[in-house]
């Protein structure tokens, strides 16, 4: 616990109410434990406001908040009607990650959009945000001093309840179709960028986008399948923070605008699952045309060029040839398999792998 001195001037018609929150808090701590509050207040002055006076009295606010000694605070769950996101500062037991909005100190089990993970000595409980306060700290004593001291302290508390704009724990969404489809356009611009690395980490670039809806049929299509991949790869019943959390933040048509790091982060898993292990080789000579059978489409990349949009496709066939397509008539599906004919380009060889690159093809999915 730190030490705190803090002094307020609090207008006439709050005093009372503030001796009261005082008094409250001071109960709690002697129920506890815990060391009092010392409430002291000065004489009486006259301040200028609005261009009138007020009587003001300037307070000062020493002591400790009221704690339970030895509780620590190492996790936050969000909890709604898809499951429980759990924000861990270390790692926590599995068993709170499916538990619901639960309090281990009152017992009750009520609709809570939010509970803790505290620990102490070894043991772990989950609690609920009102009774977080006996094991971290009450509401904070110059906290509570400087609400008292607004001049208009029921309108403050009033406007929390009939303002849209703002107020407490208020929670953004994005649509998670659009959103994915905006992530998939900036990996296709910038590749994944992550919050450690230099430049725009890639969830918030892609954010930009989805203000401006900025996004292509294309990633459009490739999105769907991105969240298809997440829906299938991550189970909410798994004992592994992150592969639990994803379940629950793709388990729904939006997400919270704090979800949108992990949710962006899918990409990465998605493009991995589409690689093979290759041991390519070149195929064909220079201006042979080949009957290509079974080239599975791995990767896809657009460029603005003087002549347009260019696409490039790379593809890898069942005995882990890879071949590559630049294109400006067509984009085609990755992940998808097709077969075809196309007329061998050149070979050549690019970061270690041997690649034939292909011209005039004429491709359709395979059967």
């Amino acid at each position: 616990m730190n030490d705190f001195v803090g002094n307020y001037t609090i207008p006439e018609w709050n005093i009372g109410r503030l001796q009261e929150k005082i008094d409250e808090l001071n109960a709690r701590a002697e129920k506890l434990g815990c060391a009092s509050i010392q409430f002291e207040v000065g004489n009486a002055r006259m301040q200028a406001h609005d261009g009138k006076f007020i009587r003001v009295f300037d307070v000062v606010v020493s002591g400790f908040a009221p704690v339970i000694e030895g509780w620590r605070f190492v996790a936050k769950i969000d909890h709604d009607e898809r499951g429980s996101v759990v924000r861990s500062f270390e790692d926590v037991p599995e068993e709170f990650f499916n538990r619901g909005p639960v309090c281990d100190h009152c017992g009750q089990n009520r609709q809570r959009k939010q509970t803790f993970v505290l620990v102490r000595d070894g043991e772990y409980k989950q609690v609920g945000s009102t009774c977080l306060k006996d094991f971290t700290g009450h509401a904070d004593p110059m906290a509570v001093a400087d609400f008292y001291a607004t001049l208009e302290g029921m309108d403050e508390i009033i406007a929390d309840f009939d303002d849209f704009e703002n107020g407490s724990g208020r929670s953004e969404y994005v649509e998670l179709d659009d959103y994915m489809a905006c992530v998939v356009a900036s990996y296709n611009d910038f590749g994944w960028i992550g919050r450690s690395a230099m430049g725009l980490p890639t969830a918030e670039e892609a954010i930009g986008r989805y203000v401006k809806h900025e996004f292509s049929d294309a990633e459009s299509a490739m999105a769907v399948k991105v969240i298809d991949w997440a829906r299938a790869e991550f189970d909410i019943e798994s004992t592994a923070q992150y592969e639990h959390n994803m379940a629950v933040i793709f388990s729904q048509d939006f997400i919270k605008y704090q979800d949108i790091g992990y949710a962006a982060s899918a990409i990465i898993g998605y493009k991995k699952s589409l690689e093979v292990e290759t041991n390519s080789e070149y195929v064909g000579d220079v201006k042979d045309r080949l009957d290509l059978e079974n080239l599975t489409l791995v990767f896809t990349k657009s460029f603005d060029g003087y002549y347009g949009v260019s696409h490039l496709h790379k593809f890898v066939d069942e005995s882990g040839n890879i071949f590559v397509w630049f294109t400006g008539s067509v984009l085609l599906d990755e992940g998808e398999v097709y077969s075809g004919k196309g007329t061998v380009k050149e070979h050549k060889e690019y970061n270690g792998e041997k690649q034939t690159v292909l011209t005039r093809c004429k491709l359709e999915l395979a059967e």
